[in-house]
Formats: C-alpha cells, structure tokens, sequence
C-alpha cells in the first residue's frame, strides 16, 4: 500500500555552455553532489535533426522505515539555443508492507487507511516542509552548477 503527496514543484530554465556532456554530468551530480540513494533514468529520448534531448529522471531518498523523498526532474536540452529546462516535481511517499497473507486483506488496508490519515499523517506534514526546502536546495544548487 502506497501513498503518495505532491508536495512541491519547480520549473527553471537556464543557458548551458557545454550541451553534449550535460546529460551525463547532471546524473553524476545527482549521485554525487546531492548524495541521492537511487537516481533512476525513466526515458531518454534524443533528437538528432533538432538537437535535442529530453530525459526524465527519478530521484529516491529514504527518510525512515516506510517514507521517502521521491523527486522527479524533466529535462530538455536544447542545443541550438545552448539551454536547459528543467521540471521538477517533489513526492512524499509512504509505503507499507504488504509481505505476508494478512496484509493483503482489506482489513489491514482498512487499519492502514485509519492510521495513516489519523496518526501518521501528522508526522508525515512535518516531513512536506524539508522536502520543499530540499527542493530550493536542488534548484539552487543545479543553477550554480551548471548555469553559465
């Protein structure tokens, strides 16, 4: 059982200088730089008549046992006007387990449904305001890195 909010989203476009190595560098800097568990490329698509790539990466950092940081980032970079785009998009999700026979039930769905809306939802608001501040961070960071 899965549950997910949005908690923020940002769209930034800056001038790049070096359009064929931005791809490999942004992941790297993803890994790297801001120390993401898991950065996943979803699609990568690239137009060779109009110099184009669009690429769209998951980001997954884990808070405690059942809530993660999932970002989303869109990427397009354009090479005859040297630019990039991003899209960003920040997720709060929470995740149970559903291992054992007795979690598939409803009834457990059920108690998950009512602790989570009752009891952990509150927690899980505390967690909404440093993901959105994570998520200046990485807009920040992604400017300074690679704006020109």
């Amino acid at each position: 059982m899965e549950i997910t909010e949005e908690v923020g989203r940002r769209q930034k476009t800056i001038k790049i200088e070096d359009t064929t190595s931005i791809y490999s560098r942004f992941k790297q800097f993803l890994q790297t730089q801001m120390q993401y568990e898991k950065v996943i490329e979803n699609e990568y698509r690239e137009n060779v008549e109009k110099e184009n790539i669009v690429a769209e990466i998951e980001t997954k950092k884990q808070i405690h046992k059942f809530t993660s940081e999932i970002i989303k980032i869109k990427l397009e970079i354009d090479s005859e006007e040297s630019e990039l785009t991003i899209k960003i998009k920040s997720f709060v999700e929470t995740s149970y387990p559903e291992d054992h026979i007795h979690q598939k039930t409803i009834w457990y769905y059920m108690y998950r449904s009512v602790y989570d809306k009752f009891l952990y939802g509150s927690v899980r608001q505390r967690y909404t305001s440093d993901i959105e501040d994570n998520l200046e961070n990485l807009v920040e960071e992604i400017i300074e890195q690679f704006q020109v």
